[in-house]
């Protein structure tokens, strides 16, 4: 009888759960349109069903330097371009590491995979929210609560792993 009873009070549990999760999921989605719709610039923010670029189009990557927050060394844009810190101090293999890792994180971008907002970042068709929690950029990621450009949210590890590979131009439809 006990053994009935625990199985009925963990099925239970795990139903619980699954709606919290589900409840939880439903708001964070609210609140990615709360936040999509309120955004002024909202033709210059990326359109995650019809991605505003497409790198084969460019036939390039332009790659820019420009002053990026402090503790980002370079950042793949929805407009096509890799901006690289200007504070940044790069030898050639660095150089050559940073670019293959941002043009993973564009063609995840031309290929719908992933897409990025100020306020939010989609990757496989999820929704997760950037926060800034005491003053620590983080996004709310499958992976946890974690700072942004942490190796073990998925995007930064693929694109982690992208940058010691030896990718031809062709790897990136280019």
């Amino acid at each position: 009888q006990l053994d009935k009873l625990r199985k009925l009070e963990l099925k239970k549990e795990k139903e619980e759960y699954r709606t919290y999760y589900k409840i939880q999921t439903i708001i964070a989605k609210k609140e990615f349109v709360k936040i999509y719709k309120s955004l002024e610039k909202i033709n210059q923010e990326v359109d995650i069903n019809n991605m505003a670029f497409k790198m084969k189009k460019f036939g390039h990557v332009k790659v820019d330097r420009a002053p990026l927050d402090s503790g980002v060394l370079a950042e793949a844009r929805n407009d096509g371009t890799i901006v690289i810190d200007t504070n940044a101090n790069l030898n050639k293999k660095q150089m050559n590491r940073v670019i293959k890792h941002e043009m993973k994180h564009m063609q995840d971008m031309e290929t719908g995979k992933a897409a990025y907002g100020d306020e939010w970042l989609m990757w496989n068709g999820n929704i997760y929210l950037r926060r800034t929690i005491n003053g620590e950029k983080v996004i709310d990621g499958p992976a946890g609560r974690l700072p942004e450009g942490h190796a073990d949210h998925p995007w930064e590890a693929e694109a982690i792993e992208a940058e010691t590979k030896n990718n031809k131009k062709e790897d990136y439809g280019i």
